[in-house]
């Protein structure tokens, strides 16, 4: 008999294409991030849960949104610290905090026609 392969487990994330690294990252972050994040950084973020997305992997079309909400958020601090969907030690600060794509829309939506 040949050399047969078998996997025990899942795939080793090496021989995953860029495609798949950032489906992977979707999954277990709920974020989706830009296509020049390189693969490296992709199996970083997939295997490090505390390693946090950098705000230049983001999506470019959430890149000023993020900031204006952050910037409104900490100006109305006082009356929204306790309304915030999100939680733990980067809260309310949407440049950093890994909140969805549809999370952070739903946040800018309710905000966006006020004195940003």
């Amino acid at each position: 008999m040949g050399d047969v392969l078998s996997f025990t487990g899942p795939p080793p994330l090496q021989i995953l294409n860029q495609n798949e690294l950032l489906e992977l990252v979707y999954i277990h972050r709920g974020v989706r991030l830009r296509h020049s994040t390189s693969p490296e950084r992709l199996i970083q973020l997939i295997e490090n849960p505390q390693e946090q997305p950098r705000l230049e992997e983001l999506p470019a079309s959430t890149l000023e949104s993020r900031q204006l909400l952050e910037t409104w958020i900490l100006k109305n601090w006082e009356a929204l610290k306790t309304q915030l969907p999100c939680k733990g030690h980067n809260y309310g600060h949407c440049t950093v905090f890994p909140c969805t794509e549809a999370r952070h829309i739903s946040c800018w939506m309710e905000v966006k026609g006020r004195n940003l």
